[in-house]
């Protein structure tokens, strides 16, 4: 068997090749551990790149018989590589503090946005709350509105029923007066708007065509009414146009003249025509009380639709900001660790090495 080789005490950079720390076997023979402190804190020395290449290779040399030997029976030279050494350990733990610091404060900025994130949950889901009480208190309203609709209603077919029985033509031709005046004020105004889809807008003009059909309407602009309905108004062509405006202008005069007749009629039961006005007026005003709470109910909807939305991206944020918060979190320990391990096994080691005295 071949002779043992030498120990490396650390291994420097390719760029820089190996070096040993010449005539230091010796002092680590019977004390494995001051070798592997010393070897640790020659590895230090080595990494420092505002060291020369010279300067460390002087310290390195000068550690193991520096460093061993009481602080008491120092020599100038020993002195002096100890004193270097303890200011060169100094300001890495100087370093290491300014880092963890750092990191610290990275961490605490990342919480401190998550706090930001959390107050705005907790004020969107009151957002929420607050719409979702309004359109319980709207819903709320419509439903009020809709039975007093319904209670109006059966006043007036009980006031159109008296009238019927003093004059039963009168009756009829109010009421399909009153059915015109509707496909006028609801559907007819629905398919101008184009507020409703094309399926909605469907099923409007197949309850509406039947009384179209009994006005005095061109064939060509009946035919053309299907295709005009279902289209948005932006893609309305100027026969398109025409069509719409046909068509309420003969709803309009139709309405009209109905009315003078019935005027007409009416004046021989003047006193139950003005309880059938009455009732009507009543019911009309009921209604735009019902549509009034209807539109209020769909904008506290949407509103609620909005207050959910933010309510959802506020959590998303809080969830996308968990690996920012992590990473920093984890960062700031493991600065703080490199700085507790620095200390203990490089700096107070050190320090507990320098400052020993030779017993008396």
């Amino acid at each position: 068997m071949g002779p043992a080789k030498r120990r490396r005490l650390y291994r420097k950079t390719d760029s820089e090749g190996e070096t040993d720390i010449e005539g230091q076997d010796r002092l680590f023979e019977d004390a494995g551990v001051q070798r592997k402190l010393l070897h640790r804190l020659a590895v230090v020395i080595d990494r420092r790149p505002d060291l020369s290449e010279s300067c460390r290779k002087m310290l390195i040399t000068a550690l193991g018989g520096s460093l061993l030997a009481p602080a008491n029976e120092r020599r100038g030279v020993q002195q002096l590589a100890v004193r270097l050494v303890s200011q060169i350990f100094e300001g890495i733990v100087g370093e290491l503090e300014v880092i963890a610091s750092s990191a610290d404060a990275e961490a605490n900025a990342t919480e401190s946005a998550a706090d930001t994130l959390r107050a705005a949950v907790d004020e969107s889901e009151a957002a929420l709350a607050r719409a979702t009480e309004v359109v319980a208190a709207r819903s709320q309203e419509l439903d009020e509105a809709s039975v007093k609709s319904i209670e109006t209603e059966k006043v007036l077919i009980e006031r159109q029923n008296e009238q019927r029985k003093a004059d039963p033509g009168l009756v009829e031709v109010a009421l399909y007066r009153d059915r015109l005046e509707l496909a006028v004020n609801s559907s007819l105004r629905a398919l101008q708007s184009g507020d409703c889809e094309a399926g909605e807008a469907g099923k409007i003009l197949k309850g509406f065509l039947p009384l179209v059909k009994s006005l005095d309407l061109e064939d060509s602009l009946l035919k053309a009414l299907p295709t005009t309905c279902a289209k948005k108004p932006s893609e309305r062509s100027n026969f398109d146009q025409l069509v719409m405006q046909q068509l309420e202008r003969v709803l309009t005069e139709k309405v009209q003249s109905m009315s003078q007749e019935i005027k007409k009629r009416e004046q021989a039961c003047q006193e139950l025509s003005d309880r059938v006005n009455d009732a009507r007026q009543t019911r009309i005003a009921v209604q735009e009380v019902q549509k009034a709470a209807s539109a209020r109910l769909v904008e506290a909807r949407k509103l609620q639709s909005n207050a959910n939305d933010a309510v959802e991206a506020a959590h998303k944020a809080i969830s996308d900001s968990q690996p920012v918060r992590s990473a920093a979190s984890y960062t700031a320990k493991m600065k703080h660790t490199s700085l507790k391990d620095f200390k203990e096994k490089c700096l107070n080691p050190f320090v507990a090495l320098r400052d020993k005295h030779s017993e008396a």
